[in-house]
């Protein structure tokens, strides 16, 4: 079989059905002939047995990726239950962050400075920021 996991890896059963009968219908060549299977052998798409055979291997694809979807995620819910799940770590740790925040409160650095003396990007000097103003408003009220 050319290329099982080529043709079928991460496509829908719809997708294989479309693309089984492009294969069909394909438009004559340069030279006026249209490509077929040699002799009609058994497994040609062109031929009801190949059809069902290509069809049936889509529906084990389709199946192979959804277990594998399904087993990721009882994985991830298991691992998040068990606290192994958290993301990525901070770049920052609490007292490089609320000296980031004081540093930028005093309003001698641009965020620009602040990302490079930090080592960060100015997106998580923004973060930082408006987590430190989240912060203190939840404090007030």
């Amino acid at each position: 079989m050319m290329g099982r996991h080529r043709l079928m890896r991460g496509r829908q059963r719809l997708q294989t059905t479309r693309l089984l009968q492009s294969l069909e219908h394909q438009p004559p060549g340069p030279l006026g002939h249209v490509p077929r299977c040699p002799a009609r052998s058994a497994g040609c798409i062109c031929d009801p047995i190949g059809k069902l055979l290509f069809t049936a291997l889509a529906m084990v694809a389709e199946f192979e990726a959804d277990l594998t979807r399904m087993r990721t995620r009882e994985g991830m819910k298991i691992a998040k239950a068990k606290g192994r799940l958290r993301g990525k770590k901070p770049k920052l740790n609490a007292r490089q962050e609320a000296h980031l925040v004081a540093l930028h409160k005093a309003g001698e650095h641009t965020s620009a400075e602040l990302a490079e003396l930090f080592g960060v990007a100015r997106s998580t000097v923004y973060r930082a920021v408006e987590r430190a103003a989240g912060g203190q408003e939840a404090a007030k009220n």
